[in-house]
């Protein structure tokens, strides 16, 4: 699988590599899942966070928001991994095409 930091730092090579191969995949849909995943992620911890700290009848609030928010993460988490499983290896510059 790709390294997520190179998806996130160099997606140009990875889609020359796809098209190297002849492969079509979607990289800047791909980043923008990743985008969605890590802010839904954030927004989630935060959830959690302030569900500790709120009363008992805030706390039953905070957790149906919360369980829609996991639910919308495990969705688009999913939908991610799916994409970036598809994705293959980096071609290396010295191999020829």
């Amino acid at each position: 699988m790709i390294d997520l930091a190179l998806l996130r730092e160099n997606p140009e090579k990875i889609k020359e590599s796809c098209q190297k191969r002849g492969i079509e995949i979607d990289i800047e849909a791909l980043c923008q899942l990743d985008l969605e995943k890590r802010k839904l992620q954030k927004e989630i911890d935060s959830l959690r966070h302030e569900k500790k700290l709120a009363s008992p009848s805030k706390a039953r609030e905070i957790k149906k928001i919360l369980k829609n928010k996991e639910e919308e993460f495990k969705k688009i988490s999913e939908e991610f991994f799916e994409k970036l499983s598809k994705i293959p290896n980096i071609l290396l510059d010295e191999v020829p095409y």
